[in-house]
């Protein structure tokens, strides 16, 4: 696994150097990428592929990272730690890019999300969320979406405990020493934990969203009929 770092809320902006032929400006596409919530990087989406063939498509494209794996979904599975940390940055994310894409020749209000694999899950989850889906117009999900077996984790929970488990710290404590004990150890020592979580665990979506009754409000099929 890569070396891990939680200094990644980043986001990327690509513009057309020429003025936009519309005075609201240029349609905006964000790209969230996948990797089964753990791994990839929006690093890898630089000036290439997407990003120079849409710019010179007379479009915006942005790229954002969010926080991965236990640190992007960590849970108590109670109001301590609610879970859904990287949704909320992808919201921040959409938030930002809703207030400042003007200065970037981007128009406010044309504004598409679109995301693969896990990606494609997580925008379709955006646009299921009452805290999310107003920030944005249209969602291009490939590969994956809300409905997948793995989009949503059945047990994020359990999986927290048993990666702390696995790791020699005593998760029967009340949430909030559970919570404290994990945030007195060193940010690398974390990181260490998940590499060797994500090196014997399930092969794909060790973690992940779950219905945390915020965020996620409702099971997704419940989410679909409503919205």
């Amino acid at each position: 696994m890569s070396p891990t770092s939680e200094d990644n809320l980043y986001l990327n902006v690509f513009t057309p150097v020429w003025s936009p032929p519309l005075t609201n400006g240029f349609p905006v596409l964000v790209f969230i990428h996948g990797g089964g919530y753990v791994g990839d990087s929006a690093v890898k989406y630089g000036d290439i592929g997407i990003c120079r063939h849409l710019c010179s498509k007379d479009v915006v494209v942005v790229t954002l990272q969010y926080r991965l794996g236990f640190l992007g979904f960590w849970t108590t599975g109670d109001d301590v730690c609610p879970g859904n940390q990287a949704l909320w940055d992808m919201r921040m994310g959409l938030q930002w890019i809703k207030d400042n894409i003007t200065a970037f020749n981007g128009d406010p209000s044309n504004v598409t999300i679109m995301g693969q694999s896990a990606g494609g899950a997580s925008v379709d989850l955006l646009s299921l969320s009452p805290k999310s889906r107003d920030l944005f117009h249209k969602v291009i999900a490939m590969a994956g979406n809300a409905s997948c077996e793995w989009a949503v984790h059945k047990d994020a929970v359990e999986a927290c405990r048993r990666m702390a488990a696995n790791n020699g710290i005593n998760s029967s404590y009340d949430s909030v020493k559970f919570l404290q004990d994990l945030r007195d150890l060193p940010a690398e020592k974390f990181a260490t934990m998940m590499s060797l979580e994500m090196e014997t665990g399930e092969p794909t979506c060790i973690i992940g969203p779950r219905i945390d009754g915020i965020f996620l409000p409702k099971a997704v099929c419940f989410m679909i009929k409503q919205y």
